[in-house]
């Protein structure tokens, strides 16, 4: 009997025992985590500071944040790195270099865990050392990190990276296929020879390539996109068409004139967008005969776009009024009749201030 009392009070001195120590570390986490929550505020605080008031503010918490751990730095600098440029930026980047983060950055790009890494690709761009090797980042086995790694890419970055960039176009990951798309257009004329390579070995994305010389004007494209303005995929026409309306001259006319004529809507409505875009008023006799497409989309595109290309369209419109296709005839009036009513309210809107000005 005081056997069983003995092990019975042992028992339950255990149990009270476990729950004292369970409660006790119950505390000390939940104040440690206020605690780390609120240095962090702090040091958020004080980063607002460092980047965008005055120098003589700036300095005044640095030390501040300098004495802060490199953990709790380096999420901060997460948290608000994207949403600074200019001499925030430049703050930013020359903080890393005098906290030594750019060693702490280089050692979690070559992590074996991968959110290290997605951290280090986030942060990459500010590490100025000439040393720093991007590309490991920038063909991580984790797509994310590729991701992350590109879309982080400055100007100047992406210039110096252009050919590894642009062979991303070919990702299997369409995250990373966007990003690099928007790396090559930061990197502007840098990114033409990389794109002509991909344009004329072609592939399963070159596509990609193609929206990207779509934005990038430059009449060493033409050639390589003339092999698909006679695709069979109506996609990669579409696209060759968009593609030659970006100030690429006159060699791009002739064939934005065939794809006219193109079987599909969609094409023959990228054509006279094209056509608007390079301003060829040579063409609006070409694009006035598309106010008698049978596909509405097309005769509404060529319609505004003869609107918006002057006197000479404006005429063509005109003499549409007396076209023998009604479909022509209709959407020329449409159109004129859209135009003469702004004309019509912007008479108006002066008459009034006129009629203002004399009571």
């Amino acid at each position: 009997m005081t056997f069983n009392f003995v092990a019975f009070l042992i028992g339950w001195s255990l149990v009270g025992v476990t729950i004292v120590v369970y409660l006790v570390n119950g505390v000390y986490l939940d104040v440690s985590k206020r605690n780390e929550q609120r240095r962090r505020l702090e040091v958020l605080d004080d980063f607002s500071v460092l980047l965008f008031d005055s120098n003589e503010e700036a300095a005044q918490v640095h030390h501040r944040i300098t004495g802060a751990k490199n953990d709790v730095l380096l999420d901060v600098i997460q948290r608000i790195a994207l949403d600074v440029n200019g001499e925030a930026e430049d703050r930013l980047q020359q903080l890393v270099r005098t906290c030594g983060l750019e060693r702490l950055i280089k050692r979690r790009s070559r992590s074996r865990r991968w959110r290290r890494r997605v951290q280090a690709a986030q942060l990459h761009y500010l590490v100025t050392h000439p040393d720093f090797d991007r590309a490991p980042l920038l063909t991580d086995r984790h797509p994310l990190v590729r991701a992350r790694s590109v879309e982080t890419l400055t100007s100047e970055q992406s210039e110096e990276h252009v050919e590894l960039v642009s062979t991303l176009l070919n990702d299997p990951n369409m995250s990373v296929r966007l990003a690099a798309k928007n790396a090559l257009l930061r990197a502007g004329s840098a990114a033409i020879e990389p794109l002509l390579v991909l344009l004329r070995e072609g592939g399963e994305h070159v596509g990609e390539a193609m929206e990207v010389a779509a934005d990038l004007p430059d009449g060493r494209l033409v050639e390589a996109l003339k092999q698909y303005a006679t695709s069979d995929n109506e996609q990669h026409r579409k696209l060759a068409a968009l593609s030659l309306g970006t100030g690429t001259g006159i060699g791009a006319i002739d064939i934005l004139h065939l794809l006219l004529r193109d079987d599909s809507p969609e094409v023959r409505t990228s054509a006279i967008l094209a056509l608007q875009r390079l301003e060829s008023y040579e063409s609006v006799v070409a694009i006035g005969r598309s106010m008698s497409d049978p596909a509405f989309r097309v005769r509404r595109q060529a319609g505004n776009a003869l609107d918006e290309m002057g006197p000479a369209g404006q005429l063509v419109l005109r003499q549409m009024l007396q076209a023998t296709d009604p479909f022509a005839r209709d959407m020329a009036r449409q159109v004129l009749d859209g135009s003469m009513s702004q004309s019509a309210q912007m008479v108006a809107s002066a008459l009034r201030q006129q009629d203002a000005l004399v009571s």
